[in-house]
């Protein structure tokens, strides 16, 4: 009975250690914090509530997302990240004015978004995100500034990871459907699934909604029609029926 209660009392000691350097050495929690809670061996639940009660800096970028899937941090985890920063978005603040390089930078990074219809987002089984439509994102957030522009940059991050989980949908419809039918048959059947066509009207209402925002070179809030572009609010068509 000694063992198993050594063993316990060593893991607590081990996991309350690493918890006090983190705390001692870093202001808020990032992306390697927590890849290094998982190699450490800590659990899901724990590390769940170390996010409620951290303060938190994740970088959510579809890029950082995939790597951190490689690392090991399973979906549950990601999920409350995705929902931290979200969290930490600013519904509303005092008008702030967007720069005109910001502005520039930032309607290429939308135009990539929505240009990026159809683009595979399987590879050889593996997520992989379009380059060129990262960098424009990337490109607008070496621009930003000010707390309205980090934000816009985030909402970008968040559509186009939206995009993503959209473009594999069609994917795996135009993939059940491409034996009985003609490909083109199967594109139009995807395109006219619920799913699919629901996540649609939200993109686009997104996308016309930061479009205003940054031809009016103004921020004041957070559209409400990008709400709906979040991780909760993603569903990939099953592909076992």
């Amino acid at each position: 009975m000694r063992k198993p209660y050594a063993a316990l009392c060593l893991s607590f000691l081990f996991f309350a250690a690493t918890i006090a350097q983190a705390q001692t050495h870093k202001t808020t929690l990032t992306n390697t914090d927590v890849v290094k809670l998982i190699k450490a061996g800590i659990p899901t639940n724990t590390i769940l509530l170390i996010l409620q009660h951290d303060k938190t800096n994740f970088n959510t970028s579809p890029d950082a997302l995939i790597v951190l899937r490689k690392d090991g941090v399973n979906k549950t985890i990601i999920d409350a990240m995705l929902t931290n920063n979200s969290k930490a978005i600013p519904s509303t603040m005092s008008s702030q004015h967007l720069s005109n390089t910001f502005v520039t930078a930032s309607l290429k990074a939308l135009r990539a978004i929505e240009g990026s219809l159809d683009t595979p987002s399987f590879t050889d089984g593996q997520l992989s995100v379009p380059r060129a439509t990262q960098d424009s994102i990337d490109n607008a957030d070496a621009e930003a500034r000010t707390d309205g522009e980090r934000t816009l940059i985030v909402l970008f991050n968040r559509l186009f990871l939206h995009k993503l989980v959209n473009n594999a949908n069609r994917q795996v419809i135009v993939l059940k459907g491409y034996e009985p039918q003609s490909e083109a048959e199967a594109r139009k059947e995807a395109d006219a699934n619920p799913i699919i066509m629901k996540m649609d009207a939200r993109q686009s209402a997104c996308t016309n909604a930061l479009d205003v925002i940054l031809r009016s070179q103004t921020f004041m809030t957070t559209p409400e029609e990008c709400s709906s572009t979040s991780l909760q609010s993603f569903s990939v068509v099953d592909n076992t029926k």
